[in-house]
């Protein structure tokens, strides 16, 4: 009769601990002899790349997100004209991006890494950005 009783507390047991979380990675070899995350191998091979453009310093007010395919040119003053441009920027993990001070990629130019620039007046590009293009990349 013992081992009735006990059988059901190990199955609660048992589930309760199955159950709880786990922090798992699943790991690739990419060809080159080292392990490294899949999330970290999917970003690199994804075909667009993202920029994050606020017209606020801090990420704040009118804010952008671009995914736009590796090296295609996108002028931006549609949505951020002369007086209200960009002032913070960071691209996508997995890739980098170059702003521009004029349109189609032209002018002046601000290489932009995760996390980027949460306030581009001290790089001296507070509403300066008229275009970008995205590479792959860190």
């Amino acid at each position: 009769m013992k081992s009735i009783i006990s059988l059901p507390i190990l199955v609660t047991l048992a589930v309760s601990i199955s159950a709880a979380p786990l922090e798992q990675s699943i790991l690739i070899n990419p060809g080159n002899g080292g392990l490294r995350p899949m999330e970290e191998a999917m970003i690199s091979t994804l075909p667009n790349a993202g920029i994050y453009l606020c017209d606020r310093a801090g990420f704040a007010g009118h804010c952008v997100h671009y995914a736009t395919p590796f090296g295609q040119c996108i002028t931006i003053i549609d949505q951020f004209p002369r007086g209200k441009g960009v002032k913070s920027a960071s691209s996508d993990r997995g890739s980098w991006c170059t702003l521009y001070s004029q349109p189609e990629c032209h002018g002046d130019e601000l290489q932009v890494h995760h996390p980027g620039y949460p306030d581009l007046r001290h790089q001296d590009w507070g509403d300066r950005a008229h275009s970008y293009n995205c590479r792959a990349g860190e």
